[in-house]
């Protein structure tokens, strides 16, 4: 992304103003790790229902000693991801740790949690405006 696709989209559309990186489920893991893996490269996270647990959790163990302190991130989740309440209610909880995980890494964490909404693409599209809002509304009271 940040030596192929990046520079591709500024050469056909100019520099842009502000940069933004997001993904649902594998994609939220992969802007988690590109974020933290590329300082300054994307000024904002958008994070939706993010797939750590592949390799038991290795990512949380990767970000240590990683931050960004520039970048704004939205961590979102629904509230019924999981096979059974209990999962569901375990995945919220996961998501708060990953939340406070962040906060001393960037300069801001938004989370936002989806009422009844499920690990698929009708929730990540209904919340995606939500995310938008916040990222366009917030970039240009920084311009």
């Amino acid at each position: 992304m940040r030596d192929g696709l990046k520079p591709e989209l500024e050469r056909r559309f100019g520099p842009p103003t502000h940069t933004a990186l997001a993904g649902s489920s594998f994609g939220g893991l992969i802007t988690l790790y590109a974020g933290l893996h590329d300082p300054g490269e994307y000024g904002t996270w958008g994070v939706f229902s993010p797939a750590i647990w592949p390799a038991d959790f290795e990512l949380l163990r990767w970000m240590a000693g990683r931050t960004d302190l520039q970048a704004r991130v939205w961590l979102d989740m629904g509230d019924h991801e999981g096979r059974t309440t209990q999962e569901a209610a375990e995945t919220v909880q996961l998501t708060q740790g990953l939340a406070e995980t962040l906060r001393p890494k960037v300069q801001e964490v938004q989370v936002a949690i989806g009422e009844g909404h499920w690990h698929d693409e009708e929730a990540w599209r209904a919340r995606l405006p939500a995310f938008l809002r916040w990222w366009l509304t917030s970039a240009s009271r920084r311009q």
